[in-house]
């Protein structure tokens, strides 16, 4: 049961647990535009394509008409390999390992500090709950599952 009086948690208290995904999304954004417009993935993919192209114009030429399903798979599944073997393919998975240590990293300090403030909290709301008449219960009702959570 929710009392009227006592206000939910607000974005600026989200806001610093939401921080550490916001910025892992940003980071790995920019880790596949990177990825994607290195002059190596450039080049792959032209080359790769001028290949297709060159493959398609021969068969059209020759009048044999479309390639077979498992050519088309065995040309992306070449393409994928080298792709895989690029030194900016590498670039990007060190990237991301790094991206996700950083982002459990900033996730265990967001929430440390929500620990350190959690007591804090608990008291403004208390004190709240005084003033406005509503029964304590109710305050410890309002807190967020995440600071009811025990310390394992």
């Amino acid at each position: 049961m929710t009392n009227p009086s006592i206000s939910m948690p607000g974005q600026e208290m989200l806001q610093p647990f939401m921080q550490p995904f916001v910025h892992l999304t940003q980071r790995n954004m920019q880790l596949f535009t990177s990825f994607s417009a290195s002059p190596e993935m450039v080049g792959l993919w032209l080359k790769n394509g001028q290949r297709m192209f060159s493959q398609a114009v021969q068969e059209t030429a020759s009048g044999k008409g479309s390639r077979q399903p498992h050519e088309a798979i065995e040309q992306v599944q070449a393409n994928m390999s080298e792709v895989g073997q690029s030194r900016a393919f590498a670039g990007l998975l060190q990237g991301l390992m790094q991206s996700h240590l950083q982002f459990l990293t900033d996730l265990a300090q967001a929430q440390m500090a929500a620990l350190g403030r959690m007591p804090v909290q608990m008291m403004e709301n208390l004190q709240q709950a005084a003033v406005n008449g509503a029964p304590a219960a109710a305050v410890l009702e309002e807190q967020p599952a995440r600071s009811r959570r025990k310390a394992h």
